[in-house]
């Protein structure tokens, strides 16, 4: 992975600006944290290795960190934009990205990148309320193979339209997608809701272990899913003990 590669084709003036590149790290959410606690470093700030040893996904899941794909971090300075609808950027920036390449990607609330109903990128979150807060994303781009248990769940930009990829050209661009929806006018919920399958399907879910079907209706004004379940309205807020199905 070369700098040069990824400043020519970068166009975005915040997002990526400044970065640095390791070989390999443990998380790159772990190690932006501590390397801006030790020196701040700017708005937009990015964080890339070739390869994680210890990558994180949501819920504490270990995400499968292999070379050839993408692993960066990105610093948020606190402000008015980090709110609940933080997350939905960065899955309809890369879901917008996939299909400029041809690749039917959609999202799955609140922040999965599916292509069918495999997923092809982990979005993690994490910061300190009220200081700052990082955006951690692997994105699945040029592997062609996944560990057992992945296999049925997991797939690639190069699987899916038999390519070979430049991993500079690839963050490049979606660095670019991102910090115009982030900064842009834009509306976030019609962006994400265009772009997602969700709307208006039953769907089968799973909260804290009790199963039920229920029909998606959109998102709140503050990103949360909305739902119709036994003929009543509900706001789903919290994605931790939520399963959602990817049958639909």
């Amino acid at each position: 992975m070369t700098t040069q590669s990824i400043q020519e084709k970068l166009k975005s003036q915040i997002l990526g600006k400044e970065f640095s590149c390791l070989l390999e790290t443990d998380s790159t959410n772990a190690r932006l944290k501590t390397l801006h606690e030790r020196q701040a470093r700017p708005n937009g700030f990015m964080l890339i290795a070739e390869k994680q040893s210890q990558g994180k996904g949501t819920d504490g899941n270990v995400w499968a960190s292999e070379k050839g794909n993408i692993y960066a971090s990105i610093l948020f300075e606190h402000s008015n934009k980090i709110n609940t609808l933080f997350p939905l950027y960065p899955a309809v920036a890369l879901a917008k990205t996939l299909n400029n390449y041809q690749i039917e990607a959609h999202v799955k609330w609140p922040n999965d990148v599916l292509v069918g109903q495999k997923k092809i990128a982990g979005i993690l979150c994490e910061g300190v309320s009220g200081k700052y807060m990082i955006m951690g994303i692997g994105i699945n781009v040029n592997q062609t193979t996944f560990p057992n248990h992945l296999s049925d769940i997991a797939t690639s930009a190069k699987l899916e339209s038999g390519l070979d990829f430049s991993i500079e050209e690839f963050l490049a661009d979606f660095l670019n997608e991102y910090e115009t929806l982030f900064y842009g006018k834009g509306d976030i919920i019609k962006e994400w809701c265009h772009i997602s399958r969700m709307i208006g399907k039953k769907i089968s879910i799973s909260q804290d272990g009790k199963k039920k079907e229920v029909e998606i209706s959109g998102l709140s004004p503050e990103g949360f899913l909305q739902i119709i379940s036994e003929g009543k309205s509900e706001t789903l807020m919290a994605r931790r003990g939520l399963d959602i199905s990817v049958n639909y």
